[in-house]
């Protein structure tokens, strides 16, 4: 017999909207960052705001998708959250610009069930990083099964879901780009 343990895949989509649909959606980003103050609540070298993406249908039809292919899979590997589980969802959403040589500290979302990120322009500016959290002890080997960090380097259209638990940070952006995406918190509803 095999159980699970500490399941946290990433579920992604790769080129999500065209090139012309990411340049709309840029666009629209910058004369909104124009507009209105950061919220306040970020790492140096980033701005942060939130708003309604109301032309952008594709991006939400695409978190469906994922949602969807998340959620049915982790019915099947967790018991509990089987039980319960639909992918009705309250969604909150924001917009991150980060400048050139900026990052985000590690942290993870612990009040949503998923997290999502949308790379609008991500070319070499830096990594997404996954903490694997057996490793905050620092007392494990190393080349044991699943004990490393992952690490991805998105690319423009690049759509990435996970556990919402999971601690994850963005390297430093060493490129000359400035590196834009929206970042999603999931919050399932649950069947009584």
């Amino acid at each position: 017999m095999m159980q699970t343990l500490f399941n946290s895949n990433l579920f992604v989509r790769h080129s999500v909207g065209s090139e012309h649909q990411r340049n709309e959606l840029i666009k629209e980003i910058y004369q909104y960052k124009q507009s209105t103050p950061n919220l306040g609540y970020t790492n140096p070298g980033c701005w942060r705001g939130e708003t309604n993406l109301m032309h952008h249908e594709w991006i939400f039809n695409c978190l469906d998708d994922l949602l969807v292919e998340a959620v049915s899979y982790y019915k099947k590997e967790d018991v509990v959250f089987g039980q319960s589980a639909t992918t009705k969802s309250n969604l909150r959403y924001w917009i991150n610009v980060n400048d050139p040589q900026s990052r985000n500290v590690m942290h993870n979302h612990a009040t949503a069930h998923f997290s999502a990120v949308y790379y609008a322009q991500a070319q070499n500016t830096g990594e997404l990083r996954f903490i694997n959290p057996a490793m905050t002890l620092s007392n494990i080997i190393s080349t044991g099964p699943f004990t490393r960090d992952f690490y991805i380097n998105p690319n423009d259209g690049d759509f990435i879901l996970w556990p919402a638990w999971v601690p994850h940070e963005v390297e430093p952006n060493y490129s000359e780009s400035t590196r834009i995406n929206i970042a999603f918190d999931i919050t399932l509803e649950h069947n009584v």
